[in-house]
Order: structure tokens, then sequence, then C-alpha cells
């Protein structure tokens, strides 16, 4: 019965050996940039910016320490608190921002919404 368990067990993936598929033009230094200018928003935003994968963060960062590319297809995403000023005296929002492993190259998403609303799927959005 062990056998069989450790058999099927062989089977499933597990993280980061799965394939995946890195350009031939990938590079540490994409690696090196992003992180550089996640510090940037950190030192411009100390108080108002939150990471939200630290996990991947991680992983770059040791990618750069290796020199390896990283094969890990999660994005870096961090929010950033804003005051928008305008009529009634502005908005508070939230931007986020996703950066792909292979940011600039591959273009970051960004999303804002009102700061009093809960993250995508939340249960405080729309009321």
């Amino acid at each position: 019965e062990d056998d069989d368990s450790r058999d099927e067990d062989e089977h499933l993936p597990k993280g980061l050996e799965v394939e995946t598929w890195v350009p031939d033009w990938a590079s540490v230094n994409l690696h090196e940039r992003l992180l550089a200018e996640v510090e940037v928003i950190e030192a411009m935003f100390p108080d108002e910016v939150e990471v939200l994968t630290p996990d991947v963060r991680k992983h770059l960062q040791e990618c750069v320490e290796r020199e390896e590319i990283s094969r890990l297809n999660e994005p870096l995403r961090l929010e950033v608190r804003q005051h928008i000023d305008g009529p009634r005296g502005g908005k508070d929002v939230i931007i986020e921002f996703s950066m792909p492993p292979y940011y600039p190259l591959h273009e970051a998403t960004l999303s804002v919404r009102a700061a009093h609303e809960a993250e995508p799927g939340g249960s405080t959005r729309g009321q």
C-alpha cells in the first residue's frame, strides 16, 4: 500500500518543477530592475505601500543572488494608498500594481479602487 501511494505522489505536480515557458531574452537583469523599482516606490511612499506577494519578492531576490532566471509565473503585486484631490475633498484610493516576472518587457497591470472597498471578491465591494 505504501509503494502505491509513493507512486501516486510522484505524478503530482511539485511547486516550481512544473514546465514553464521562459523567453530567450529573459535575464536576471529584469528581476534586478523590477526589485529596484519596488524599492523606489517603497522609498517614495514608506507608509502607504504594501507588498501583497512577499513570497514572490523573496523568490526574485533569491534568483538575483543565484544569478538564475525565474521560472515562476506569479506576478509581484503591491498596493499603494493615495489621496486624489477633487470635488468634496477628493477620494482615497488604492492603486494595485501587478508586475510579471519579466517586467518591464511584459507590461504591468494597474487597478484602482476606492480605499473603503474590499479587495476584488471582498464582501464590502458595491455596498
